[in-house]
């Protein structure tokens, strides 16, 4: 899934941050980590593309970031 979103943003011409749960949080480092460094290669701005934390409080911060986050694509719990 993170490979998929990184693509349409990129293509898109938009920015991306990424909240995952904690089970999946080293693959989602490891996943971040591959996006940063062919973003490096290319370069274009590794700052476009973040991984949050994956605590309930970055999801409360997100879901605030009212006129700053355009889109919010909800995956996984139902909590």
């Amino acid at each position: 899934m993170t490979f998929d979103v990184f693509s349409l943003a990129i293509k898109s011409g938009n920015g991306l941050v990424l909240k995952g749960g904690s089970d999946a949080d080293f693959s989602n480092r490891a996943i971040l980590n591959l996006i940063h460094q062919v973003l490096t290669k290319h370069a274009l701005p590794v700052s476009a593309f973040q991984l949050l934390p994956p605590d309930r409080s970055a999801t409360k911060a997100l879901l605030e970031a009212v006129g700053y986050v355009d889109v919010i694509i909800p995956r996984g719990s139902q909590a």
